[in-house]
């Protein structure tokens, strides 16, 4: 019998196959997309039958919060129970079994592994969800489940997902993966990498372009908690369980590990967007930028993980930590994202080793206690394995070749190898070549080259860590360099980003993202405490007190028009947002908001008006979206906003109160506050019979059986 793993529940979804060609060994099975066929079943409550015939040999002694009955299913071989994110509690139990070929499985306890997943930031938690993690558990056509929360709120939206994986001919050929399938230069080479494509990923299932840090400054040790009972052909056929699993049932943008090894020594191929680049994944809550994922396949709590797969993980990150020029042996201060999955909360400054473990930063268990213990042999492994590359001795040249020498981008060289404050370079007909022991050697060149050059090189953003690449949209450049980037595009030009403007700018998905290509360096502010950079829809502007937050379109053009950071509103302290209800955006500034929607544009919500109008539940409350700034009254006493169903009326005297509907219309009728009425002094209230709202020389009432109203 084989060993259960998490269980899953959903409407059945079988994912179109995507035709596309896809890379073929020299002999064996064509590898092609296989899609998943994905059953997910809502569940709730206890099934009386089942708490009487089985509830006992389950573990648990309290009432279940929930008990399904054995439920028959179509097949499948991996499941997982998820739930809504933000319900449930650390506390929650999750136990299964299921149907195969030897009847029932014993009862088994599934690992709640809601440690994983997007950054806070990050586009993709939109809409996920949490659960246990996904479990193998072989051929099987029937589930049952039980949940128990013996502590804290119950877990809402409860599902059991179920995947069957699909199976290819070519899963059995894939012992022999190919040879390295980038020309990323390294000081130690790059292993063999079974590809998404080999592997069989559907990839129409993927609902995003990656996102990309600037570097691997850390690479995190997981295991997938998933049975170690598997076949070679098996392996493959979980990969794609997980990836069916992560964007289907945990509604995450592609798979969570970057690489992952199986018990055989085969490494494959995660998220999508190049097994060279610094891709962030989703797999350490609160840390995946400038980290990857490498997730041994299987479940290494009370088992060690085979020989065959710590070599291969050992060649993977000697390789994938040679790129970046991270010291295997070393530590990196990484700044928490935060997260209810993270040990520390965001903007904490949190010193790991470049090999962790997923468990140094999360609250998790993984790798497992003899995974977790393998960690200090395989740092020593990597570093050996990095020291006895031939390549290590002559990195500027080795760089050279690969890039194809005097016949690659750089011709012919110009001068000799030379120092440089902390490395060293060399210059080409082309470009240059810099290296330094912790970056390693990377080519620049173009109009990159002479932007960097005009910064001062080294002395303003450091070494670069990548080569010259092309941009996710192929329109333009970049090279990344240890403190900052520098994006190219035809139109643009070339222009650098850095620190916190830079971060914000990644999560918000580089130049594919809204704000497109820079338009200019980082720039001090005319008040000389901020920076800010323009792009070309938008700009992104930090000061220490802020942050770095991005302000576009129209509400970036009311903010200019009111003179920017200099203006009443001040410096703004949130990106761009969507508002609860959709319909809207908006940013906070230090001093106020600007709310826009396609009918109302862009209205600037300040001061006292803008409080009240928060405690009545901003335009979700009933007085909707701002329709104009916060204006003068004609008598110059006081201030106001009209709304889609009302208005707010602020005096130094009165305070900001609101007024709306009918008992509006009225004082509109009698003149404003010009009226003999004066100005609000109540937000609109109920009485017996009707509402009121009381001026500073009366109130109006009006009365709900017959629509008029009273001055009183």
């Amino acid at each position: 019998m084989r060993r259960l793993a998490p269980l899953g529940m959903f409407s059945v979804l079988v994912p179109a196959l995507l035709a596309l060609p896809v890379a073929t060994g020299p002999s064996g099975p064509k590898p092609h997309p296989v899609p998943a066929a994905v059953q997910s079943l809502e569940v709730a409550g206890v099934d009386q039958g089942a708490l009487v015939g089985d509830a006992a040999s389950a573990a648990g002694t309290s009432r279940p919060f929930l008990l399904t009955a054995r439920r028959p299913t179509a097949p499948f071989s991996t499941m997982g129970v998820t739930w809504q994110r933000g319900s449930g509690s650390a506390a929650v139990t999750v136990q299964a079994r299921t149907r195969g070929a030897d009847g029932w499985s014993p009862w088994t306890p599934l690992e709640v592994a809601d440690d994983d997943g997007p950054d806070d930031v990050s586009p993709e938690l939109v809409g996920s969800r949490v659960g246990t993690a996904p479990a193998w558990v072989g051929a099987a056509d029937g589930v049952q489940v039980r949940l128990d929360v013996p502590a804290g709120p119950a877990p809402r939206d409860v599902r059991i997902d179920l995947v069957d994986p699909g199976v290819s001919e070519a899963d059995a050929t894939l012992g022999q993966a190919t040879g390295p399938q980038s020309t990323a230069w390294a000081v130690s080479p790059q292993p063999a990498i079974i590809t998404r494509a080999q592997w069989g990923a559907d990839e129409s299932l993927r609902t995003d372009a990656p996102s990309y840090a600037s570097t691997v400054k850390v690479a995190y040790v997981h295991h997938t908690a998933s049975t170690n009972d598997y076949t070679a052909a098996e392996a493959a056929q979980q990969v794609r369980s997980f990836y069916a699993y992560h964007t289907q049932s945990l509604g995450w943008s592609d798979i969570g590990y970057n690489f992952l090894v199986d018990k055989f020594g085969r490494v494959y191929e995660g998220r999508f967007g190049g097994i060279s680049r610094a891709v962030v994944g989703a797999h350490a809550g609160g840390f995946n930028s400038g980290s990857t994922g490498v997730s041994m396949i299987g479940t290494y709590t009370s088992v060690a993980p085979t020989t065959a797969t710590l070599d291969a993980t050992r060649d993977l990150l000697a390789w994938k930590l040679s790129l970046s020029g991270a010291d295997p042996l070393g530590t990196q201060t990484l700044t928490s994202g935060g997260g209810s999955t993270s040990k520390y909360v965001a903007g904490t400054q949190v010193t790991v080793p470049v090999i962790a473990g997923h468990r140094d930063t999360n609250n998790t268990a993984c790798p497992g206690d003899q995974g977790y213990s393998k960690l200090p042999a395989l740092r020593r492994s990597v570093a050996d394995r990095i020291a006895a590359s031939p390549a290590a001795s002559s990195s500027i040249d080795a760089k050279y070749a690969a890039l194809g020498g005097s016949s690659g981008p750089l011709g012919a060289p110009t001068a000799a190898e030379a120092d440089v404050p902390g490395g060293r370079f060399r210059s080409y007909q082309g470009g240059t070549i810099y290296w330094s022991a912790a970056t390693g050697a990377f080519e620049v060149r173009g109009a990159i080259l002479q932007r960097w050059s005009a910064l001062g090189r080294t002395g303003a953003t450091g070494f670069p860590v990548t080569d010259e690449q092309p941009t996710l949209d192929k329109a333009g450049r970049y090279n990344h360099f240890q403190s900052g980037s520098i994006y190219w595009s035809p139109t643009t030009g070339a222009w650098a980003v850095q620190g916190a403007i830079r971060q914000a700018w990644s999560q918000l998905r580089w130049e594919a993202g809204s704000l497109g290509y820079p338009l200019t360096n980082e720039l001090p502010t005319p008040d000389r405490i901020g920076r800010f950079n323009h792009f070309q829809s938008g700009s992104i502007y930090w000061t220490p007190q802020t942050g770095a937050q991005g302000v576009q379109g129209a509400i970036r053009q009311v903010w200019s028009d009111r003179g920017w950071e200099r203006s009443s509103l001040g410096y703004p302290v949130t990106h761009e947002l969507p508002t609860p209800d959709r319909i809207g955006r908006f940013n906070h500034f230090q001093s106020g908001s600007i709310y826009w929607t396609p009918t109302t544009g862009a209205q600037v919500v300040q001061g006292a008006i803008r409080n009240t109008w928060a405690q009545l539940g901003w335009e979700q409350g009933p007085l909707g979206y701002p329709v104009t700034h916060e204006l003068p009254t004609p008598d110059r006493i006081g201030r106001f906003n009209h709304f889609w169903n009302g208005s707010i009326y602020w005096t130094p005297a009165t305070g900001a109160w609101e007024v709306r509907g009918a008992i509006r219309q009225r004082w509109a009728d009698l003149g404003w506050e010009r009226s003999r009425l004066g100005y609000p002094t109540s937000n609109e209230y109920a009485v017996p019979g009707g509402q009121r709202s009381d001026f500073q020389n009366g109130s109006i009432v009006w009365n709900a059986l017959t629509g008029q109203t009273a001055v009183l």
